[in-house]
Formats: structure tokens, C-alpha cells, sequence
């Protein structure tokens, strides 16, 4: 497993465009110098802020384009599955009528 820039400059280059691109489109402002590249160069994300200062995290994915509809990866929703606890394990119970 490789995790980093892609070995490729000018796809690097791409992902990066991409990634400001990005940033703009969405209006939010990613922190300086806290860049994490994904595996092989397929992610570039960063911890950022939407313009009305919620704390957000961008990281757009880039695929060749034949594999564009490929499921890369559910990251971010196995992610939100584990941390977001269910009613049985915190002994949280539906309010009674």
C-alpha cells in the first residue's frame, strides 16, 4: 500500500488543481500545510472551514476516468457508521407517550 503523492508530477500537479478547485467551488478555506495525500495519490485531503467558520474536511478523489463509477472507497462512511453510536450501546431509550 502506498500512501503519498502520486509518483507522477504532472498527475500530482493535477490533484492539486483539482483540489483548489475544489476549495473554491465550495467556498471553504482549507488550513495551510496540513495536507494528507491518500493511497496512491488518489486523494488529497485537508483539514478545512466553510465561510461561516464550520470546521470541515476536503478530500475530493481521482480515478482514471474508465473508472469513474468504481467504488473506491467508504472511508468517510464506515467512519461516520463507528462513530456515531446507536441507541442500544449508549443505554439511550425512545421517550414513552
Amino acid at each position: 500500500m502506498t500512501i503519498g503523492p502520486p509518483p507522477d508530477p504532472d498527475t500530482e500537479q493535477h490533484t492539486r488543481a483539482h483540489h483548489a478547485h475544489t476549495e473554491k467551488a465550495l467556498d471553504v478555506q482549507v488550513e495551510p500545510g496540513t495536507e494528507f495525500w491518500g493511497w496512491a495519490g488518489r486523494t488529497l485531503g485537508a483539514p478545512a472551514r466553510t465561510a461561516t467558520g464550520v470546521s470541515a474536511w476536503l478530500r475530493p478523489v481521482s480515478a482514471p476516468h474508465d473508472k469513474a463509477s468504481w467504488k473506491l472507497w467508504d472511508g468517510a462512511l464506515d467512519a461516520q457508521h463507528a462513530s456515531t453510536p446507536s441507541a442500544t450501546s449508549t443505554g439511550r431509550s425512545s421517550p414513552r407517550s
